[in-house]
C-alpha cells in the first residue's frame, strides 16, 4: 500500500518555474545580482519545507521574499537563524495578490500541520480580486474598509487556536480596527537599491527584532 506524502500547496507559476534553482534576476530586480534560492516547490528558501507542526509559518509579499537582499539580511533569514525551529517562507514576490488570496494559502497549509505561530504581511488593502486572473487596485473606500473586515473574521476562523502576528504597510489609512496588527507602518528607515518602495537592511534588521521578542515570549 502506497502512503501518500503530505505537500505543501505550490506557490504562483512564475515561482514554481523556478523551483530547484538559484537565479541572480527576479520580478523587480534586474540589477542587484542578489542570488535567489528556490526549493523543490518554488519558494524562496534555503530548506525544504517538510511537514512539522513545531515550524513558524511566514506568509506576505514582495516585502517578506525580501527582493534586492541576500536571503540572510531578510527579516525572514535573520529570525531562521536565531529561533531552534524551521521557519517556512511561503511569500509570494512580484505577484499581485489579494489577502483573501494568502487566506486561502494559509487555510491549505493549516490542513497539513498545526505550526508553533503564523507571521502574515499583509498586502496594502485596497487589492480587490475580480476573477482568476485579475486583481483591482482602485476600489471604493468603504467596499476596501468592508472587504478587510470580512479578511479579518475569516482569518480568525481559519486560524483557530494557531498564533498571529499581523504586520502591514500601506499607503492609504482607512477607517480599519488595526488594534491587533503587531507592526503597521513602522520600521521602513532605509531604502531597497531595486525600490524606494522596498524595505533595506536596517528595515528589515527592525522587522526581525520585532517579531523575535513574541517569538521568544
Amino acid at each position: 500500500m502506497t502512503i501518500a506524502v503530505k505537500q505543501f500547496p505550490n506557490p504562483p507559476v512564475h515561482m514554481k518555474l523556478l523551483a530547484g534553482q538559484t537565479v541572480n534576476q527576479f520580478g523587480y530586480d534586474q540589477i542587484s545580482n542578489v542570488e535567489y534560492t528556490f526549493n523543490s516547490l518554488g519558494y524562496r528558501s534555503n530548506i525544504e519545507f517538510l511537514p512539522n507542526d513545531r515550524s513558524v509559518i511566514l506568509l506576505g509579499n514582495t516585502i517578506s521574499f525580501g527582493v534586492g537582499l541576500p536571503i540572510e539580511e531578510t527579516f525572514a533569514g535573520i529570525i531562521s537563524s536565531s529561533i531552534d525551529t524551521p521557519l517556512y517562507n511561503f511569500s509570494w514576490g512580484c505577484y499581485p495578490h489579494t489577502n483573501h488570496d494568502q487566506l486561502k494559502l494559509l487555510e491549505n497549509i493549516l490542513k497539513l500541520i498545526t505550526p508553533r505561530c503564523v507571521l502574515f504581511q499583509l498586502n496594502n488593502l485596497n487589492r480587490l480580486r475580480l476573477d482568476e486572473i485579475n486583481v483591482s487596485f482602485d476600489n471604493p473606500k468603504e467596499q476596501v474598509e468592508a472587504n478587510y473586515v470580512d479578511f479579518r473574521l475569516k482569518l480568525d476562523q481559519v486560524l483557530g487556536n494557531v498564533p498571529c502576528h499581523l504586520m502591514l504597510w500601506d499607503d492609504c489609512e482607512y477607517d480599519c480596527d488595526y488594534s491587533n496588527i503587531l507592526i503597521h507602518n513602522r520600521y521602513f528607515v532605509d531604502e531597497n537599491v531595486v525600490s524606494k518602495d522596498l524595505f533595506g537592511v536596517k528595515s528589515h534588521q527592525l522587522i526581525a527584532m520585532k517579531l523575535l521578542q513574541e517569538l521568544k515570549i
